[in-house]
């Protein structure tokens, strides 16, 4: 779960996201207090979020729009967004010397 909050660092929810590595788009998912982000979008009139996903912190604006038959919310960030996890192809190898196992 990802945490979105307010430009005050007040939460507003945890929610599920999916996105590109490197892309400047978050779309949110499965929201814990969706009510919050209406609130929030709607009746306060807010856009600005910070997003904190893994160990890194990303400020974007937030948008809103139906899909289908349910709602979608979506922060365009500042900056890239980059995934914590490497790519399976980018990790190292590991050492040999683990592999063989202590030989004394």
């Amino acid at each position: 779960m990802v945490t979105i909050m307010d430009t005050h660092g007040r939460k507003l929810a945890d929610v599920t996201v999916h996105f590109d590595d490197g892309a400047h788009t978050i779309v949110l998912s499965r929201p814990d207090h969706p009510d919050a982000l209406l609130s929030y979008y709607f009746l306060r009139g807010e856009r600005r979020v910070t997003v904190a996903l893994d160990d890194a912190v990303y400020e974007g604006t937030i948008e809103t729009r139906w899909q289908g038959t349910g709602r979608v919310w979506v922060v365009t960030t500042d900056s890239p967004v980059r995934s914590a996890a490497p790519a399976l192809a980018d990790a190292p190898a590991p050492p040999e010397r683990a592999l063989q196992g202590s030989a004394a």
